[in-house]
């Protein structure tokens, strides 16, 4: 899913307003320049207010992956498959969620501040359970890519902490 949100943040006489959109037609980002402007003049002035900041010279962030943006459930599913086949050797019950995410920001302002930064992020966590419910274990790993995603360590011990855990006694 492609999910879109600009934030607008209006400043008149030291009084601020934002309002946020999820519409990219310019009559839905004016709307939204708008309603920010009607928040501003109603808002007190800040005493701690700041100036904007001019342009800035932002360094290069490598936190975004081709690879991982595009994997779809074809690159998921050899993960998943795994801590399934480990959770019935060992003959719990496991469930896991796995996501991945690929996002831009950018931040400009009036005073020609500019920068737009891309990342990429996945995570992958599973839960076990004793078939008897005595036993429960979870885990998880997240990194910015894909392939740094250790989905056999999240299932081991995730099955493992199940298997620990089950039947307490003091």
């Amino acid at each position: 899913a492609t999910n879109f949100n600009s934030n607008i943040t209006v400043t008149q006489d030291r009084k601020t307003g934002t309002a946020s959109t999820t519409e990219t037609s310019d009559e839905a980002l004016s709307r939204a320049v708008r309603r920010a402007e009607e928040l501003a003049a109603l808002a007190p002035p800040d005493p701690e207010y700041v100036e904007p900041l001019s342009p800035q010279d932002y360094p290069e962030i490598a936190a975004f992956d081709e690879a991982s943006a595009q994997a779809r459930s074809v690159q998921l599913l050899p993960g998943v498959k795994a801590a399934i086949e480990s959770a019935k050797a060992k003959k719990v019950n496991a469930f896991g969620y796995f996501e991945v995410d690929a996002d831009a920001n950018a931040i400009a302002n009036k005073q020609g501040l500019f920068g737009y930064h891309r990342r990429t992020w996945a995570g992958y966590s599973a839960t076990a359970r004793t078939p008897d419910g005595t036993g429960s274990g979870w885990a998880s790993s997240e990194a910015p890519r894909l392939a740094g995603v250790d989905t056999k360590y999240v299932a081991a011990t995730a099955i493992a902490k199940a298997v620990d855990s089950q039947n307490p006694r003091k």
